[in-house]
This record gives C-alpha cells, sequence and structure tokens, in this order.
C-alpha cells in the first residue's frame, strides 16, 4: 500500500489502520497467525504493528479475526510517498 505525506513538515508516528478481513478491500489476512505477520517499507525497514479487537486483550489474541483493526505507524519526509509492504507465511523473514 502506498502513503503520501503532503504537508510541508515530516511525520513521525502516524498510525496506519486497516480493517483485517477475508477479502479485499480489507486485509486479507483473517486466520493468519499473529507472529506470521510482518510489514516493511520499501527500503526494508521493518515496522512495528499492533493488533486491536473489541473482544480480546492483545495477549490473547492467537489468530487474527474479521473486524480486528491493524496498526502499523509511519514516519514520512514532506511531500514523499512511500509503499508499505504487510505479507504473512514468510518463514524467511
Amino acid at each position: 500500500m502506498q502513503v503520501t505525506n503532503e504537508s510541508h513538515r515530516p511525520q513521525k508516528g502516524i498510525p496506519v489502520t486497516l480493517t483485517v478481513g477475508a477479502t479485499l478491500p480489507s486485509l486479507p489476512l483473517a486466520g493468519k497467525d499473529v507472529k506470521a505477520i510482518r510489514v516493511c517499507d520499501d527500503q526494508e525497514l521493518e515496522l512495528l504493528c499492533d493488533l486491536r479487537h473489541p473482544k480480546a486483550h492483545h495477549a490473547e489474541m492467537v489468530l487474527y479475526k474479521l473486524a480486528t483493526d491493524f496498526l502499523f505507524f509511519v514516519e514520512l519526509p514532506p511531500k514523499m510517498t512511500r509503499n508499505y509492504f504487510i505479507y504473512a507465511d514468510n518463514p524467511q523473514a
């Protein structure tokens, strides 16, 4: 996915929130092992991410469920677009 900073100021720690689902346009990661999910940018920097579900604490989240919010945090210089890659099931990651 692409994220753009259209402002004239650098943006740091801006949350990007996507909803997990079974198919697009939701993030199609329902049923995946939480530990298998990765986010990296187009410069191969792995990013921190988090889960939010209204009926579960983070420690209880063994698998992604439908309606779970998936968050990651971006830093972008002014007037820049960056690609982010969200993936699962890559044992070499």
